[in-house]
Parts: C-alpha cells; sequence; structure tokens
C-alpha cells in the first residue's frame, strides 16, 4: 500500500511588540483557545493546524517571533506569509511595526517585484472597497475589516496582513483608530486589515483566512505557470 503523501506546508510569523497579543493570536486560530506559558521562555513559539484551503490540506504553521528587533534574519527566513501585530490601546506598538519590525521583516524576506495594476485614472484595480463586520467585543461598535490590495514597490516578497488587537478594551481606553490601521495597511501593501480580540475569537478566523487564501492563490499561480509546457512559435522575421 502506498504511503500517503504528507500535507504541504505553509509557515507564517507573527511580529510585533511585547504585550499586543501574538502568542493569544498564534493560539486562539491554531487551538480555539489560549493554551498557558511559560512568562520566562523567550524562544520562538511555533504551533500549527491541519486545514483546507482552495479544496487542497495544508499543515498551516504559526511561529510567534517575540522580538524581530534581536531576531536573526534566518529565524525570519522561509515564511510564506506574516501576520503585523499591534495593540488598539498602545500607539508605540503601532509605531514599532512602521519602523523596526517592518524594516527588519524587509531586510529577512525581500521586497515584492509586483506593480500595481492601474487603471487609466492612475487608481489601483486591485483594492477592494473597504468592508465592516460586526464586532464581539460587547460593546456594539464594529470591528474593523478591510481588505486591501498588495500594490506597489514597497510590498514584502510575501502576503502581510496587518492586524489591530485588543479590541475588546478598546471602549474605554483606544488609543489607535481604525482609520489609523487601515492607511498603515496600504503604505505598507497589506493584503488586509483587521481589528481583532484575541480572546474571544473576533476576526481572529476570518484574519488568517484572508492570509492563507492569498498565499495559497499566489502559491498555485506559480506552480500553474511551471507545469504549463512552452509552446513553440512559427513566428517569422522578415529583414527589409
Amino acid at each position: 500500500m502506498a504511503k500517503k503523501k504528507p500535507a504541504p506546508i505553509i509557515r507564517i510569523v507573527i511580529v510585533g511588540s511585547s504585550q499586543v497579543g501574538k502568542y493569544s493570536l498564534a493560539h486562539q486560530f491554531a487551538k480555539g483557545w489560549i493554551a498557558p506559558r511559560d512568562a520566562n521562555d523567550t524562544s520562538k513559539t511555533e504551533t500549527s493546524k491541519q486545514m483546507e484551503i482552495q479544496g487542497i490540506k495544508y499543515e498551516v504553521k504559526v511561529s510567534v517571533c517575540k522580538d524581530i528587533g534581536q531576531t536573526e534574519n534566518q529565524d525570519v527566513k522561509g515564511n510564506d506569509g506574516a501576520v503585523l501585530v499591534y495593540s488598539v490601546v498602545d500607539k508605540k506598538s503601532l509605531t514599532y511595526l512602521k519602523t523596526v519590525a517592518f524594516q527588519k521583516l524587509h531586510d529577512s524576506l525581500g521586497s515584492s517585484d509586483k506593480t500595481a495594476a492601474k487603471d487609466t485614472n492612475g487608481t489601483d484595480v486591485n483594492q477592494s472597497p473597504q468592508q465592516q463586520s460586526a464586532g464581539a467585543d460587547g460593546s456594539g461598535k464594529e470591528i474593523a475589516e478591510t481588505p486591501t490590495g498588495q500594490p506597489d514597490e514597497v510590498g514584502l516578497s510575501v502576503p502581510v496582513i496587518l492586524v489591530g488587537n485588543k479590541v475588546d478594551d478598546a471602549k474605554l481606553s483606544r488609543a489607535v483608530e481604525s482609520e489609523d490601521g487601515e492607511a498603515l495597511s496600504k503604505e505598507l501593501c497589506c493584503v488586509g486589515f483587521y481589528e481583532t480580540a484575541a480572546t474571544c475569537n473576533a476576526n481572529v478566523p476570518k484574519a488568517f483566512e484572508r492570509l492563507l487564501n492569498e498565499i495559497v492563490t499566489q502559491r498555485l499561480s506559480v506552480e500553474d505557470s511551471t507545469d504549463k509546457p512552452v509552446k513553440p512559435t512559427n513566428a517569422c522575421c522578415v529583414v527589409m
């Protein structure tokens, strides 16, 4: 009997400053609950989940980068996608993404060679309209969910989403407005922006599914173009 072929692997790294909920997001997505952790453990944490994406079963491995500013580039390389996380109750965590975190990712993963598709008015035709999904933070306020394009030269070589976590704490102490998150998402060419509450799983599945679908779409596109045979041409060159 033939051996069962192992599921292909997708690797995602979660990056952000301390206390923004990176660990909680990873475990809520992979396990459906948040496991206790050793506060003294400063190593990179990894968890995994098997799931079907676009009809194919994958093993999704999610690693939490404790401090990308102190991490060797080799620890970040090899990932198929990234989740940039800040806390909506901590403005410094948003600044950290714009400066230290994104630059380190750029150094490790490289930039995208894609350019934006523009219409005749210069508008990015890949950019999706903003969408809002009802919040689950108990405040009745909608949680921002904004699919954005992955346009130009600033983007990384892999798909990236931006997540503003701890929206369940935002009712009394919000420090970052959703508009600021949307603006940064476009600035960094993310494939989507979501405000989440990891503790109650609000928007967490949607955020990861958006990223994973983009990763698989790109992977299948590359595989499809590689598998296609090159057709011979019968073109003639006429010398005048």
